[in-house]
């Protein structure tokens, strides 16, 4: 069936191909929309072009055969070929520059422009049906693919039913499981968090016990600390009083016979002897009391205690002489006495309170260690516990993800039963609308093309028709007619004159000289209003002069393709003759580029722009300025690059807007105008 209707479409195609439903205004350039109507998201399809260089060079230079004429005694031409229709001024008249002179039939009555134009018409009206026969076979084409839509939709949403139903039954079931598996995993989530509350009290109680602890046995050391200051000062303080008491200021002496020589009479020397050895000692430990430790001083202590003992005993031995009375052997002992009650007894204390600290040191840590070991231990026990119930937490978790592994399986292999369906359905569905896809894009090619010959037949027609082909003949400066050389009725061309005129110029203003030209289509591009040219006659070709272009003609002749150019001279120039042959110079245009006159579209301000589109198929707008339309072409100065993709103006481009995503297509590149130079090489060209 398909094909059936494939061969039906082309059949209807083979009328024409088009581009345009309704036809532009001839000769007019489109006008741009200011604001795009609500329009489909469905991309549409555009044809775009590729411009095309036209290239020239400051040192390209062409020459051409020119005349010099003057106002003072010159002629007046037409400005394209055609038949005179009437005079408005006859022989004798004075005229104004400007003023209409003769008019000539329209430009229909031309032959040459009458059959263009009648060509051009004929090919309009097959274009118009050319664009019909292609929208009709797009309408059928995209009716055709609605009914396979429609069908091919019903199937699939017949399907797609089947598969809910699947669906919402497996999720229900896999729900049911995971929300059970989910109540025993939060069970013991929260257990979890429980033990985790009670570990980190019980934490805290520990390091609490364990910084107790700490403090107390740096108070009690602190204390010891105290204890040993006392002792060493206790020991400096008996070592000073035994140094006075028995060897005065010479304290280097320890010896036996400096004893016995002030204590001469004593009567026990076992009593000296062991003094003195305990006094040697006693001063030996002394020299490094200061780096003794705590137990170390505590120790000494005793010691000297016992060598203080040892004095006494000495001092009770002694025997009175002269040298050593008894008032200072009773002196010395009650110094010594004092001594061991003041120091002495001070060591003997504070080695009883340094053991009894010790004692307590040990018992509070003891104590404090014993607790802090039962909090470890319920710490342990509590952190075991947790253990337990994590691994409890890691089966359940793990249980969860099997049975719902499980549940998802069979929720799959459902679901996969079911898309297979589904799939189904959609190739069938694919496949049905790839061949009425082609139908559609096949039917709008024919369309685009068949719009595109109804549009460049409309400007073809609209160019003949403008008002480029005058239809008035005008003085080109003030003067007096003197002659006439053709009559109503009879054909003229540009080349031909109608009148001689004679200027009027006063004494103040000389009449203005010009050299009058002709060049080919062409090479219309090249000659501006103002532009300088260079011209010379063939008998003084080093003599260059210059004049400025000031008038051009605003049409081409049918014979000659040719376009009459008049320039004036820059400044007056003598023992040059009127009538005088020339030869005249003007240089070629700048680098342009030619895109299609159909593309372009004019803002309602005058300003002229494009729509480009990239490879992705995005548009973009892009303002131009241009030089001169030919044909069906026009020069552009700039606002475009070479590799730009000019969008082809449908009938209604509302929807062309930066940023609309389209289907382009391309057409081949523009042609340059009918013999033009797409690259002027340098040097002259005659």
């Amino acid at each position: 069936m398909i094909i059936k209707v494939g061969a039906s479409l082309f059949a209807i195609a083979g009328v024409g191909y088009a581009l345009y439903a309704y036809i532009e205004s001839p000769g007019q350039v489109p006008r741009k929309k200011t604001a795009a109507a609500d329009h489909s998201k469905m991309e549409r399809m555009v044809t775009y072009v590729k411009p095309k260089a036209y290239v020239g060079t400051k040192a390209a230079i062409t020459s051409y055969l020119g005349e010099i004429q003057t106002e003072k005694n010159g002629q007046i031409y037409a400005y394209r070929n055609g038949i005179i229709e009437a005079y408005l001024a006859n022989v004798g008249d004075t005229v104004k520059k400007g003023q209409v002179v003769a008019r000539l039939l329209p430009a229909e009555y031309s032959p040459d422009i009458a059959n263009m134009i009648a060509d051009r018409k004929a090919e309009r009206t097959r274009s118009v049906g050319m664009v019909k026969s292609a929208e009709l076979t797009l309408a059928e084409a995209k009716s055709r693919r609605e009914k396979i839509l429609a069908a091919a939709d019903l199937k699939i949403a017949n399907a797609n039913t089947i598969a809910n139903r699947v669906t919402d039954t497996t999720s229900s079931q896999l729900d049911k499981t995971a929300l059970e598996q989910d109540a025993k995993v939060a069970k013991l989530e929260s257990d979890l968090a429980s033990m985790d509350v009670q570990i980190s009290s019980q934490e805290k109680t520990v390091e609490n016990m364990k910084k107790k602890t700490e403090a107390s046995v740096a108070l009690e050391s602190d204390k010891l600390a105290l204890r040993e200051t006392t002792v060493k000062t206790a020991i400096k303080n008996a070592h000073a009083t035994l140094l006075q008491i028995f060897y005065g200021a010479d304290s280097s002496l320890y010896s036996v016979n400096q004893l016995r020589n002030t204590y001469f009479g004593a009567r026990n020397s076992s009593t000296v002897n062991a003094f003195t050895n305990a006094m040697a000692t006693f001063h030996a430990k002394y020299q490094e009391i200061d780096s003794l430790t705590k137990d170390e001083s505590f120790a000494f202590a005793r010691e000297v205690a016992d060598t203080v003992d040892k004095g006494i005993r000495v001092l009770d031995a002694t025997v009175v002489s002269a040298d050593y009375g008894e008032d200072m052997l009773t002196a010395d002992k009650k110094m010594l006495f004092e001594a061991k009650t003041d120091s002495m007894n001070g060591i003997l204390t504070i080695l009883n309170m340094y053991e009894e600290q010790k004692s307590m040191l040990a018992k509070e840590t003891s104590v404090s260690s014993a607790e802090l070991a039962n909090e470890t231990l319920m710490l342990d026990k509590l952190k075991a516990e947790r253990s337990v119930v994590e691994k409890e937490l890691a089966m359940a978790r793990a249980e969860k993800d099997r049975m719902i592994a499980e549940v998802r399986n069979m929720k799959s292999e459902s679901e996969n039963e079911a898309s297979k369906m589904v799939t189904a359905e959609n190739a069938d569905k694919i496949m049905s609308l790839s061949e009425a896809d082609k139908m559609v894009t096949e039917a709008e090619k024919m369309l685009i093309d068949a719009r595109s010959s109804l549009q460049a037949a409309n400007e073809a027609l609209g160019v003949l028709e403008s008002a480029g082909f005058s239809n008035e003949v005008r003085a080109p400066f003030d003067g007096k007619i003197t002659r006439r050389y053709v009559n109503v009725g009879e054909s003229v061309s540009m080349s031909s004159p109608f009148y001689d005129i004679v200027g009027t110029a006063s004494k103040k203003q000389a009449p203005k000289t010009f050299v009058r030209f002709e060049i080919p289509e062409t090479d219309l591009l090249d000659a501006t209003i103002d532009k300088e040219i260079r011209f010379y006659r063939t008998a003084e070709p080093l003599r260059k002069l210059t004049a400025r272009i000031a008038r051009v003609s605003p049409a081409v002749g049918s014979a000659t393709k040719g376009v009459v150019i008049e320039a004036e001279f820059n400044e007056e120039i003598e023992s040059i003759q009127v009538g005088s042959s020339v030869r005249v110079e003007m240089e070629k245009a700048g680098n342009m580029l030619l895109i299609p006159s159909a593309s372009v579209a004019q803002s309602d301000d005058g300003k002229l722009s494009v729509f480009t589109v990239d490879s992705k198929g995005i548009v973009k707008s892009k303002e131009i300025s241009t030089e001169r339309t030919v044909g069906l072409d026009v020069y552009v100065s700039s606002g475009l690059t070479k590799d730009d993709r000019i969008v082809e103006l449908p009938k209604n481009y509302a929807f062309l807007e930066d940023g609309v995503k389209v289907s382009p297509m391309e057409k081949p590149t523009v042609s340059a105008p009918a013999g033009a130079a797409l690259s002027m090489p340098e040097g002259h060209k005659h």
